[in-house]
């Protein structure tokens, strides 16, 4: 899996950082894990086609990792004339999220005729969804943003390679971002 960092600011873009925003690369799948309110600023500075990410995947539903989703399905609706499908899989309430915020900017739009498919995904707490040649499996940590938030693992192709993302940012205190300050270094909440 090659991956390219394209965010990793948090929510203030300290240090002139994007927000958050990673591309990965398989043989056969270019996906998006998080997709920051400033993300398709470095996707168009990268040069990279918006057309070939098939899949978003959603660590949590903060505007530093998902306020860039308007821009995005706005891009390939009217600049890009995006033709493929898009499946955007995220944590339960990610669907009506994504409603409630592209009507806040866009009244209306969600609900007209795109030229291109749109599949929500709401993902389940250590149950693996598989897209392409790679799966994701999520775990939940603490952070609170009024919806699940996920470590997300990702595995890719025949040789099992995987990475580990957390949405939670250790840029920002512990105090505002977390319950428990040890659960916001990326550590899967535990379970009986």
């Amino acid at each position: 899996m090659r991956i390219t960092l394209l965010g990793t600011g948090d929510a203030f873009s300290t240090g002139g950082r994007f927000h958050t925003c990673i591309l990965c690369k398989t043989n056969e799948t270019r996906f998006l894990i998080d997709c920051g309110a400033s993300a398709i600023t470095a996707i168009q500075q990268r040069g990279i086609d918006t057309n070939a990410i098939g899949t978003v995947l959603l660590s949590h539903l903060h505007g530093d990792h998902f306020g860039g989703l308007p821009y995005f399905l706005l891009d390939g609706q009217f600049d890009r004339r995006r033709t493929a499908p898009l499946v955007i899989a995220g944590p339960p309430g990610t669907r009506s999220r994504i409603a409630a915020m592209m009507d806040a900017l866009y009244p209306g739009i969600w609900e007209r005729a795109w030229r291109y498919p749109i599949e929500v995904v709401e993902l389940a707490p250590r149950e693996p969804w598989r897209f392409g040649d790679a799966a994701v499996t999520p775990y939940l940590v603490e952070h609170d943003s009024g919806a699940p938030c996920f470590a997300l693992r990702v595995a890719c192709g025949a040789t099992g390679a995987n990475w580990r993302r957390s949405g939670c940012s250790s840029c920002i205190s512990a105090r505002w971002c977390c319950r428990t300050p040890t659960r916001c270094r990326s550590s899967p909440r535990r379970t009986a």
